[in-house]
């Protein structure tokens, strides 16, 4: 698209031309308007491909191995369970706070006892 006012080749999609910053698009009134025509289109968001809550719900947090890999880590430094624990409660996802807790409370149980046997000995 040529701008009227300097001559520069635009874009078709441009609404202001890229030299001299004139429109390049006339102004319609809102009432000669299609339907199609007046609501904005936003190429971006047309092809995004939106997700049912059940398809994301087949996919879990954690995975297997990585919730033993935490817990067994934990119950020989329990500090693993309480940074995994802090780090997964701060999550949005209701799953992932729930095994956030999870780790937590092992992390938390699990460094009282190693306190307690370190005072008995």
């Amino acid at each position: 698209m040529l701008c009227p006012k300097c001559g520069t080749e635009n874009t078709e999609q441009a609404e202001s031309c890229i030299n001299c910053g004139a429109t390049l698009k006339e102004e319609v009134p809102a009432e000669q308007l299609s339907e199609q025509e007046a609501a904005p289109v936003h190429p971006r968001l047309t092809n995004i491909d939106m997700q049912s809550s059940a398809s994301m719900d087949s996919k879990p947090v954690v995975s297997a191995a990585l919730y033993v890999a935490v817990i067994t880590g934990t119950l020989i430094f329990p500090i693993i369970g309480v940074i995994m624990g802090f780090t997964y409660l701060r999550k949005t996802d209701p799953e992932a706070r729930k095994i956030g807790k999870t780790w937590l409370a092992f992390g938390i149980v699990f460094l009282l006892i190693q306190v307690v046997l370190v005072i008995l000995r």
